[in-house]
C-alpha cells in the first residue's frame, strides 16, 4: 500500500467511531490505490504509443540496461539487374546475389551468393550468339568477437567463370578483422571502417570453354591476404560502400601472381525493403589463364531487397 494511502487510512481509523466506519475508510483507501496503479499503466502505454507512432525504436523510448543483450536474427539482402535488348542486336545480360547474416553476442556467420549470364547477338541475324558472362559461386564466413576492436573469422568459398576459364575455384583463408571506427546514427550504421588481415590458400581449377574446348593447367595460390571495408552514410537513406583486397602468392608457380579487388557502391533506398545500387567492381589477376587479359571490370546498376 502507498505512503499516501496509509497516512488516509490512519487519519480515518482515528477519527472513526465505530469499526464499519474504519473498514469502509480502508476500502477506500485500497481503492484509491488500486486507482493510482491502474492510471500509472495506462501512462507507461501511452509512452509507448507516442514513442512507436514517432518512429523511435521502443528499446530507446523504454528504459534498456547497460550491457543488456541486442535482438539477434538473420539479416540479408537479395539483388537483381537485367539488361535485355532486342532488334537490330540481340544482348541479354543478367545478374543475381544475395547476402545474409546472423549475430550473436560473440559469434557471427555470413553468407554470399552471385549468379551472372550474358548472352550476345551482332547485327548480322545469321551470326551465331555469344556467351558473354556465365559464373557463379558463394562463400560463407564465420567470426567470433574477441573484444569491441578486434575478431578472428575463418572463410571459405566456390565459384566457376566460364568465360575466364576458370572451371572450378575453391579457396580457404583464416585471419583476423580490426574494426578501426564503428559510428552507429539513432537506427542505421553511419561510418565503418575495417580491415582483415588473413592467410588464403586458393586452387584454381581450369578449363577452356571458348572458343573452343580445352584442357588447360591448374593453377594454385598461397599467400597473405589484407582487406578494407569502408562504409558511410550520408544520411539514413543514402549509403557508400567501398570494398578492396589485394593477396600477393608465395608459390612459384605462376611465378608473382598476384589478385587484387575492388568494389565502389553508392546505395539510396527507395523504400523500408527496396534499395537502388550502383556498383563498379574491378578484379585484376596477373597470371590470368592462357588469351585471357588479366583485369575485369563491371558497372551495374540494379535493385536490392532487404529480407
Amino acid at each position: 500500500m502507498t505512503l499516501p494511502a496509509l497516512i488516509l487510512v490512519g487519519l480515518l481509523s482515528q477519527s472513526a467511531s465505530t469499526p464499519d466506519v474504519a473498514q469502509s475508510a480502508l476500502r477506500a483507501a485500497e481503492a484509491a490505490e488500486r486507482a493510482a496503479e491502474a492510471a500509472q499503466r495506462a501512462a507507461e502505454a501511452a509512452q509507448r504509443a507516442a514513442a512507436a507512432s514517432s518512429g523511435v525504436p521502443l528499446a530507446t523510448a523504454t528504459a534498456i540496461p547497460p550491457g543488456a543483450a541486442t535482438p539477434s536474427g538473420w539479416t540479408g539482402t537479395a539483388g537483381l539487374a537485367l539488361i535485355w535488348l532486342t532488334g537490330n542486336s540481340s544482348t541479354l545480360t543478367f545478374n543475381a546475389n544475395a547476402a545474409a547474416k546472423r549475430q550473436w553476442a560473440e559469434w557471427a556467420l555470413g553468407f554470399k551468393a552471385f549468379g551472372v549470364y550474358g548472352l550476345s547477338r551482332a547485327a548480322d541475324p545469321a551470326a551465331p550468339q555469344q556467351v558473354t558472362a556465365l559464373g557463379a559461386g558463394g562463400q560463407l564466413r564465420g567470426d567470433r568477437k574477441l573484444s569491441d576492436f578486434v575478431a578472428s573469422y575463418l572463410t571459405g568459398g566456390l565459384s566457376t567463370d566460364h568465360v575466364k576459364s576458370v572451371e572450378l575455384s575453391s579457396f580457404g583463408e583464416a585471419g583476423a578483422g580490426l574494426t578501426w571506427i564503428d559510428v552507429k546514427g539513432p537506427d542505421y550504421q553511419k561510418v565503418l571502417l575495417r580491415t582483415d588481415f588473413a592467410a588464403r590458400f586458393q586452387h584454381d581449377n581450369r578449363y577452356q570453354y571458348y572458343p573452343t574446348h580445352k584442357a588447360i593447367p591448374s593453377v594454385n595460390l598461397l599467400g597473405p591476404r589484407a582487406g578494407v571495408a569502408f562504409r558511410y552514410a550520408l544520411n539514413k537513406e543514402v549509403i557508400f560502400i567501398q570494398e578492396a583486397e589485394v593477396i600477393p602468392s608465395v608459390l612459384r608457380d605462376p611465378s608473382g601472381r598476384v589478385l587484387a579487388d575492388s568494389t565502389t557502391k553508392l546505395a539510396s533506398r527507395l523504400s523500408q525493403s527496396l534499395t537502388l545500387g550502383l556498383a563498379f567492381q574491378v578484379n585484376y589477376d596477373s597470371a590470368p589463364a592462357v588469351g585471357k587479359v588479366p583485369t575485369d571490370t563491371a558497372l551495374t546498376v540494379g535493385v536490392e531487397f532487404a529480407l
